[in-house]
């Protein structure tokens, strides 16, 4: 689920982990904050290409042990039998989009960097194997919520400013990388109703 931040989108996944019974083996959450954690990054570095390309790889990797691991038959029980069918769905709280905007986003509006960027991003070998992927509504489903105002929570991480231009900028990325892509408007706040619009959009892939 790329999207800028405070549109209620972590909040979501979990509701959806609950719903669809999805376990945390299958479930990838958010990275950034780790990575930040690791490397020794603060908000101020936001803008560093070299950040964005550390959390492209850390969610990259993580997403890719995800998908193989729901991808493998369950182990038999000790009677012998076939425990489980395969795991259906593998739960992203954010994607190797989101790297890229915030790239882009950051670049002081130069269109040169802005395009160096783009290019360094999605030339790296893991995310052009994942691209593909990301392009088959049978393989992805991507959901881009609006930002709303009102839940915009200042916690010395996110970045809060200009939230309705980082939404534009998603729907730009996903739009040039040729990924399909649904809005949850802003004016659905319910979290049981933007349960039941990715559950129906899932039954209907």
């Amino acid at each position: 689920m790329p999207c800028s931040q405070s549109t209620g989108k972590t909040t979501l996944c979990a509701a959806l982990a609950k719903h669809l019974d999805i376990s945390g083996t299958s479930h990838v959450t958010e990275v950034a904050r780790q990575v930040i954690r690791e490397k020794g990054y603060t908000r101020n570095d936001i803008g560093l290409l070299q950040m964005q390309e550390d959390i492209m790889m850390a969610h990259l990797r993580r997403e890719h042990k995800v998908r193989i691991a729901a991808s493998t038959p369950a182990a038999p029980s000790g009677d012998g039998r076939q425990v489980a069918s395969l795991t259906h769905f593998v739960l992203c709280d954010r994607s190797a989009i989101d790297p890229i905007v915030y790239a882009l986003l950051l670049s002081k509006d130069d269109t040169t960097i802005r395009q160096e960027r783009y290019h360094q991003l999605t030339r790296i070998e893991a995310f052009e194997q994942v691209l593909p992927l990301y392009q088959q509504p049978s393989k992805s489903l991507f959901f881009l919520l609006e930002p709303i105002e009102e839940w915009v929570v200042d916690d010395g991480v996110r970045m809060i400013e200009n939230q309705n231009e980082c939404f534009l900028m998603f729907r730009d990325v996903l739009e040039c990388l040729s990924i399909r892509y649904s809005v949850i408007g802003k004016e659905m706040k319910s979290l049981s109703d933007r349960v039941k619009l990715v559950v129906r959009a899932l039954k209907q892939e």
